[in-house]
């Protein structure tokens, strides 16, 4: 399928990576320490990578398009 440059988006998207420890905070949100370590609340959470843009067509794929009151419905 062609696309014209003209149609693309721009996006943004980030990779899924390791786990990362969580620190805990103190009442500010600043991390707290203990002889100079973070001290870690035994819980992890995902890392992302820093976003890239990207350019994609965003366009609904859903089959035939109906004519309704307000608009085009893809929805079925």
């Amino acid at each position: 399928m062609r696309l014209l440059r003209k149609n693309l988006q721009k996006m943004k998207y980030a990779t899924q990576g390791d786990m990362e420890p969580i620190y805990e905070t103190d009442e500010d949100g600043n991390t707290k320490y203990h002889n100079g370590n973070p001290i870690e609340t035994g819980e992890y959470q995902l890392a992302y990578s820093e976003p890239e843009d990207m350019y994609g067509n965003i366009a609904f794929s859903s089959g035939e398009a109906e004519a309704q009151e307000f608009g085009i419905s893809v929805s079925d």
